[in-house]
């Protein structure tokens, strides 16, 4: 299990196979099946990359080794041509540059924690106890009919121990395959959870029943399939222990409801860079969001962090009407931006123009100094730049 591992100053992890070459310490020798590492936790005795699957024995004992390289001699390796079998190859002059570790092996006893501390599905945190989840979700994180597979999310959760899991099913071989993982995997390495779901990576769809209660019917969907499901289950580390192939398991029930869509359509808070917008109403349905940035900020890029009425989304009006996502989406403030705001329920939409201005001189450079004209003259004509204190 590879659990997390990082690197300093953008190298590149590796996975090679040290030659006998190698092991005799030869200088010379060159590491072949080389494959770039990722964290991952897998269950099966195989750590599998590209078409190949290299032993949990192979691994841990002097047959591989992880190699850093800087990211020139990461790039040749990544590029080159394969020299046979799988994998690259890493010559001399490329592993000298980097650093070579070997692995070796000091197993503790497993953990048999099998519990779940926490749980939320979007914005809705739901209550754990014993044996029960239970709670009430946003009508956002809900949907009416099993079939709308693409309105499915996935959990936010923190288990007792990193290396237990949560599980859609109760049988310890196959539990793993049928996994939730917290947030979601990033499996494709683009830095987001990956959009579709997979039969390891799997997300929950919430479908509303019209009865008194409000009752939600939970299904896991793997990309392929929504099965029902009425329990979640977390295993315990010690389901690794293929010796005694069983593991400490704890089951939760699901009870969950869902809200009454909200009717509003409200930005609450508005921010960049850490400063706060005022919001001030124009009229009905109409704000006006002001926000003042240090001297010398480049308003194109800027990323906003707000915070909407339950449920809410955020369109930009521009050509073509994208979603803004709180912390994400990043918009060019030199002019005016209009946003619509349409309320969980989508019947009620308002409108906010948000206006972002710089200081007219660093914070630093009074207007009594001596070196003032000096300093913003030298600003204006692009000679000096800085940003507030300079």
């Amino acid at each position: 299990i590879v659990k997390e591992f990082s690197t300093n100053n953008g190298g590149v992890a590796f996975l090679a196979k040290a030659s006998q070459h190698y092991k005799d310490g030869l200088d010379t020798a060159k590491l072949d099946n080389a494959v770039a590492l990722k964290a991952i936790v897998n269950d099966k005795n195989d750590y599998v990359r590209t078409d190949k699957a290299i032993s949990a024995a192979e691994v841990v004992g002097d047959t591989y080794v992880i190699v850093v390289l800087p990211e020139e001699e990461a790039r040749e390796v990544l590029t080159s041509r394969r020299n046979g079998g799988f994998g690259q190859q890493v010559t001399p002059d490329q592993w000298k540059n980097g650093t070579v570790y070997e692995l070796t092996e000091d197993p503790a006893d497993p953990s048999h924690n099998a519990e779940l501390e926490k749980i939320s599905i979007g914005s809705s945190q739901l209550t754990v106890d014993e044996d029960t989840i239970s709670g009430t979700l946003a009508f956002s994180n809900t949907t009416d009919s099993k079939n709308k597979t693409g309105d499915a999310e996935y959990a936010t959760f923190e288990l007792g121990n990193p290396y237990a899991i949560l599980s859609t099913v109760d049988d310890v071989a196959t539990g793993f395959q049928n996994a939730l993982v917290s947030g979601g995997a990033d499996l494709d390495g683009d830095g987001d959870p990956d959009a579709n779901a997979t039969q390891e990576n799997q997300k929950l769809l919430f479908v509303r029943n019209n009865d008194a209660n409000k009752t939600v019917t939970v299904y896991a969907c793997n990309g392929r399939t929504a099965k029902p499901i009425e329990t979640l289950y977390v295993m315990a580390e010690d389901r690794l222990n293929t010796s005694e192939n069983k593991a400490s398991v704890t089951e939760y029930k699901l009870a969950l409801t869902w809200q009454t869509p909200c009717t509003e359509a409200e930005i609450e808070s508005f921010s960049i860079n850490g400063r706060t917008g005022r919001i001030t109403e124009i009229k009905e349905d109409t704000y006006q969001i002001s926000l003042n940035l240090p001297y010398g900020t480049d308003l194109k890029g800027l990323v906003a962090d707000f915070e909407t009425s339950l449920g809410a989304t955020v369109t930009v009006l521009s050509s073509n009407n994208i979603d803004m996502i709180s912390g994400k989406t990043s918009l060019n403030y030199n002019e005016p931006v209009k946003l619509v705001v349409t309320s969980e329920d989508t019947h009620r939409k308002w409108e906010y123009t948000v206006v972002v201005t710089t200081d007219n001189q660093f914070s630093d450079v009074n207007t009594d100094d001596w070196f003032y004209k000096e300093v913003m003259q030298a600003a204006n004509n692009g000679w000096v730049n800085g940003q507030g204190n300079g």
